[in-house]
């Protein structure tokens, strides 16, 4: 797993690379890269907002997936 938090002038993205198809999106956060058949991304715009607690559940998913 690999994550990657970039920014940009009109957004910012979360993404989750390699595995993070295989992540349990429950709370239904990826909102891009949903085709891809490795990973998932989160855009989010400058007016928008996102549950804190909700990413950091999907970031400690991907983290408890780490094999090192």
């Amino acid at each position: 797993m690999l994550f990657a938090m970039s920014s940009f002038k009109a957004h910012t993205k979360y993404n989750f690379i390699l595995n993070g198809a295989l992540l349990d999106d429950k709370d239904e956060l990826f909102n891009n890269g949903l085709e891809s058949k490795k990973s998932r991304a989160i855009d989010l715009r400058e007016d928008e907002r996102i549950d804190e607690t909700k990413l950091e559940s999907l970031i400690m998913q991907a983290r408890s997936q780490l094999t090192i």
